[in-house]
C-alpha cells in the first residue's frame, strides 16, 4: 500500500505539531509576500544565498 504524505506526517507528529508547523508555515510564507511587496532591503548583518 503506498502511504500518503499526510499519513507518513502524522505518524511522526501529534496533531498539536502539524497544526503548529501548518501555522508556522503561513506565518512564513504572509512575511515573505509583505517583505516582497515592501520591497525591503535585506539587513546588513543578515546571512545571504549563495549568488548561482
Amino acid at each position: 500500500m503506498l502511504r500518503t504524505l499526510d499519513d507518513m506526517l502524522k505518524a511522526e507528529f501529534s496533531d498539536e505539531q502539524l497544526l503548529e508547523l501548518v501555522m508556522l508555515t503561513g506565518f512564513y510564507h504572509m512575511v515573505s509576500f509583505m517583505v516582497n511587496a515592501l520591497r525591503l532591503e535585506p539587513e546588513a548583518c543578515a546571512a545571504h544565498f549563495p549568488v548561482a
